[in-house]
């Protein structure tokens, strides 16, 4: 649609709206003609403790999300504010292997949820602690992998995104790029963590948590503002700030209260494992 049509950046909007409307309807498609083992039917008297539960989960997750668009604009303001709208692009560029990578934290903290979701109904402690090492372990051994390779190869992999228009700005690109894949890791971290939170049953803790980094961001994000150093460098630096510190708050906040949580004090039926 951007080239056949001719419709530049909207044709992107338009593929990315028609392309989820694809995947929602085939989702339906699937669940209500019965091919998968959850079978959707129309409820007409919803069990409120049921649909209590649910919305304790993901009331939570969508101020969660709501929160990050929230900061993520206002960090491209600020950004725009400091160093013009060159650096926006620049950072956005320089970002985007950074974003793409986020499919791992997904994949794992998804498996992360319903594997601990079984284990606390089974009220096993122990499958649920190699689970969440499990988790922990790859979480960061993948990312730090990857974390090397944009560090040692940032010019061979932002290749395909250097033309006439960003080859000015060639130099600013690569050096960000090694800067933010130092960051990787813990980038990814702080949405495992997040996870990690909302599987022993720490949702609202989570998305507070989660409100209060994006504050944390914001707050590094202005630091070039606030001292007069108005570089795409300085930029580059507070935000590698912002979100190094995001995961450290994470990760300590995850490890206390995982600590503290006692699977037997759930007021829940235990489930016996299907053989």
């Amino acid at each position: 649609m951007i080239f056949t049509l001719g419709l530049g950046i909207a044709g992107a909007a338009w593929a990315t709206s028609i392309s989820s409307m694809c995947t929602i309807l085939l989702i339906y498609y699937w669940y209500y003609t019965g091919r998968t083992c959850l079978r959707l039917r129309i409820i007409r008297r919803p069990e409120r403790s049921s649909v209590r539960e649910i919305l304790s989960i993901a009331t939570p997750r969508a101020l969660e999300e709501f929160s990050s668009g929230v900061f993520l604009l206002l960090q491209r303001m600020i950004i725009m504010l400091v160093a013009g709208s060159e650096a926006v692009m620049m950072h956005t560029l320089a970002f985007l292997y950074l974003d793409l990578l986020m499919v791992i934290p997904d994949a794992l903290g998804s498996s992360a949820l319903t594997v601990g979701s079984a284990c606390i109904g089974q009220r096993d402690q122990e499958k649920l602690d190699r689970g969440v090492k499990f988790t922990v372990y790859l979480g960061f051994g993948i990312p730090l992998i990857m974390s090397l390779v944009l560090f040692m190869f940032p010019e061979q992999l932002m290749a395909i995104f250097i033309n006439s228009e960003t080859e000015p700005f060639k130099e600013e690109i690569i050096w960000a790029t090694r800067l933010y894949s130092l960051l990787l890791p813990f980038y990814v971290m702080t949405k495992i963590t997040s996870y990690l939170l909302q599987v022993i049953r720490k949702s609202k803790l989570s998305a507070s948590f989660n409100v209060l980094i994006g504050v944390v961001k914001t707050l590094f994000n202005v630091m070039p503002l606030v001292l007069g150093l108005y570089t795409f460098e300085a930029v580059v630096w507070s935000i590698a700030g912002g979100y190094l510190a995001a995961a450290v708050i994470m990760m300590l906040v995850t490890v206390i209260q995982y600590r503290k949580f006692d699977i037997n004090s759930l007021d829940l039926e235990p489930v016996k494992a299907r053989s």
